[in-house]
C-alpha cells in the first residue's frame, strides 16, 4: 500500500469564516479562498502560497473621485487620498465672490 495525495474538487464556504475570506497568492493570483488557492497549487503541481488574506490588488476595482488616488491602509484596505502632497504653507486665494 502505498500514499498519494489527492487534490479538493471542491471548497467548502463557511460564509464569513477566515476560511472562506479571499486570498492573495504569492504568485500574485487573487483566489476565492484559500481552499481554492491550496486546490490551485495542487493541481497545478507548483509551491504557491498565501501571501496575505484579502485581494492583492484591493484598489484595483476602488472608484476614487477626481483629485484623489486609492492607497491602501495599515489594514490593506483601500482608502481614497490626495493625490498630491501639498505643502504645508497656506496661501491666500481671492474667490470669484471678492471674499479670501
Amino acid at each position: 500500500m502505498s500514499a498519494h495525495c489527492v487534490c479538493p474538487h471542491e471548497c467548502d464556504n463557511y460564509g464569513d469564516s477566515v476560511e472562506s475570506s479571499p486570498v492573495c497568492a504569492t504568485d500574485g493570483t487573487d483566489f476565492e479562498s484559500l481552499c481554492h488557492l491550496r486546490a490551485y497549487a495542487c493541481k497545478a503541481k507548483q509551491n504557491v502560497t498565501i501571501k496575505y488574506y484579502g485581494k492583492c490588488d484591493p484598489c484595483k476595482d476602488f472608484q476614487c473621485s477626481s483629485g484623489t488616488v486609492c492607497k491602501l491602509n495599515a489594514e490593506r484596505r483601500p482608502e481614497c487620498r490626495c493625490s498630491q502632497q501639498c505643502s504645508m504653507n497656506a496661501e491666500p486665494v481671492c474667490a470669484t465672490d471678492g471674499n479670501t
